[in-house]
């Protein structure tokens, strides 16, 4: 699978039951835009995810996998079941460095501010607290995926005995990153040709 380097990767994380007996439990997952007490009336989630970079060559290199391990943030969408397969959906991007994000997103809502001064709106964002805000807003948006070739697993372990037991991994999932620009330069590129109109 090919995906741009500034857009969240989308995975659809499922399980297929082989037999009518086999019962799974809906996959869940951890993710970012679930509310804190989400998971406090109901079991936790079953399905985690791994990613590690693939060294040049194919292979992980002479280190364990683990050292090639990529920091990522999860959203979800949610799931659900099509027939006998079970679902969940995922959006997933790589992580920066927070300072390397803060600065970028910093960056960004200053060139936003300086194209319209006169803007009412670029007066309410004076106070240091109001654009430290946006600033935060941004950076929670900035996806900077670094181009190259990854693998991602996936592991089910269910988490309620009436469903089927056991630990399913699945087989890893290439990937592979290619350079789509800066995220917010494509921003500032689609700005600028609304404004050439």
């Amino acid at each position: 699978m090919q995906v741009p380097s500034n857009k969240a990767i989308a995975l659809e994380v499922c399980i297929r039951a082989t037999r009518v007996e086999d019962q799974f439990e809906q996959p869940q997952i951890r993710a970012l835009n679930q509310h804190p007490e989400f998971f406090a009336n109901r079991p936790p989630p079953n399905i985690t995810l791994a990613l590690r970079r693939v060294l040049p060559g194919g292979g992980p290199g002479p280190t364990p996998a683990e050292a090639n391990a990529v920091p990522f943030r999860v959203n979800s969408s949610g799931g659900g079941k099509d027939l006998a397969v079970y679902f969940v959906n995922v959006d997933l991007d790589m992580l920066e460095e927070k300072t390397v994000r803060l600065r970028k997103a910093g960056q960004f809502v200053e060139w936003m501010l300086a194209q319209s001064p006169d803007d009412a709106r670029s007066h309410l964002l004076a106070t240091p607290v109001a654009r430290q805000r946006l600033i935060e807003h941004f950076e929670e948006s900035y996806i900077n995926n670094p181009p190259g070739d990854y693998e991602i697993t996936a592991r089910y372990t269910p988490t309620t005995p009436e469903n089927w037991n056991g630990t399913l991994v699945s087989a890893p999932a290439r990937l592979r990153v290619v350079d789509a620009g800066d995220f917010f330069d494509v921003i500032k590129a689609q700005q600028k040709a609304k404004a050439g109109r």
